[in-house]
């Protein structure tokens, strides 16, 4: 087959398209880095120009580009994306719905809410790994000294959320009215039925109070955006503030990131690591490697659950559904279902060396066998067949 792959400004990996190409097919690429939903001239006639001058069996994209389907669809050629995100804002815009969409969403519970949008090939796919990439990283003594420790966390604090945007223009009123809201949210941590905390006087509210640009723009209830935008990650930052400050008093945690972290304490703090080659690094030296799932996610598993495991790292997440439809928990990894039980096994299992190195090659082994990049691949083709 001839793919043409194209990156987006938001996410650039080239995992996917080396699995096509190590499954046999052809693929080529364009410099251009596409845009959410802007089209330009110039980039438009470059897309063009190229799909004039070969025949493409489809065009490939991580996550859903309007721009890229407009295209496909006007020249009659199938295109494919796997979304990286949840909810993906581009897939509730009008283009979602052409004809030309193959769309690949990796959690079940978004894909129930897209399903009833009328995306006509719309597929449910967990994310993978490279395993032949991870494989290839060579540890050396000096990365041992860096990069080894007890517990770490590599990520985003969400601190770029709605709610911290327009918290000085709120009346003293308004914030203890949605710091209550937080609250309720962030007290369960197993809660991700955001909306039902969205009441049409918090609708009301949002939508006379904010500029245009923050207002919903999307094929979504205005509930759904401001229970994403506003509510979901902002909890989600408060569940990374007070997990990585709790166990920062009881343990050696270290945080790899390049959020503002002044409201972190007791732990050590590092830049963010390359997600190429360093950060493999830090999942496979760490004794204990947590996940706490953006609250927006509502039952599927987000990319660093299997990027954990596939570096032959040690995995300590918050539960997600979609976990036991692929693996078998306290075997291939460990969950918790709040604060007090994370800080539980934290202790157990960083006493515990001999169980903890069997599931974490328990968990490389599963990854390994079942959920590769080429494995991914064959899923996408036998759907669009």
């Amino acid at each position: 087959m001839n793919i043409l792959f194209l990156n987006s400004e938001t996410i650039k990996l080239f995992d996917l398209p080396w699995a096509f190409i190590e499954a046999g097919h052809t693929v080529d690429s364009l410099a251009t880095i596409y845009k959410f939903n802007e089209h330009i001239k110039e980039t438009d006639e470059l897309l063009i120009n190229k799909l004039s001058e070969k025949k493409y069996d489809f065009v490939m994209t991580y996550d859903f580009l309007p721009v890229i389907s407009d295209i496909c669809n006007q020249m009659n050629i199938k295109y494919v994306s796997w979304t990286f995100d949840s909810p993906l804002y581009a897939l509730y815009t009008p283009a979602a719905r052409n004809s030309c969409n193959y769309v690949f969403v990796f959690d079940k519970g978004q894909y129930k809410r897209l399903e009833k949008m009328g995306i006509p090939h719309l597929f449910h796919l967990p994310m993978a790994i490279n395993k032949n990439r991870i494989s290839a990283i060579d540890i050396t003594e000096e990365d041992e000294k860096k990069f080894q420790s007890d517990i770490s966390f590599v990520g985003n604090l969400y601190q770029d959320n709605l709610y911290n945007q327009i918290f000085p223009y709120l009346t003293e009123n308004n914030r203890q009215y949605f710091e209550q809201i937080l609250s309720l949210i962030f007290n369960n941590i197993s809660e991700k039925n955001i909306e039902s905390y969205v009441g049409d006087e918090t609708v009301t509210f949002l939508n006379n109070a904010l500029n245009s640009e923050s207002k919903n723009k999307f094929l979504m209830t205005d509930r759904y955006y401001y229970a994403d935008n506003l509510f979901s990650r902002k909890v989600s930052e408060m569940d990374r503030v007070a997990m990585l400050n709790r166990l920062g008093k009881k343990f050696q945690v270290r945080l790899y990131t390049n959020n503002d972290t002044s409201m972190i304490q007791n732990v050590e703090l590092k830049p963010a690591v390359s997600y190429e080659s360093d950060m493999n690094k830090v999942f496979y030296l760490s004794k204990i490697n947590i996940n706490q799932t953006i609250r927006s996610i509502e039952t599927g598993l987000p990319l660093r659950i299997f990027d954990i495991m596939g570096s032959g790292g040690f995995l300590l997440t918050n539960y997600q559904e979609e976990l036991e439809d692929y693996f078998e928990i306290d075997e291939d990894l460990v969950v918790y279902r709040s604060f007090d039980e994370l800080e539980d096994k934290c202790r157990y299992y960083l006493t515990h060396e001999e169980e903890r190195v069997q599931i974490l090659i328990n968990g490389y082994k599963k990854v390994c066998q079942n959920h590769t990049y080429g494995h991914r691949v064959e899923q996408i083709l036998q759907c669009m067949k």
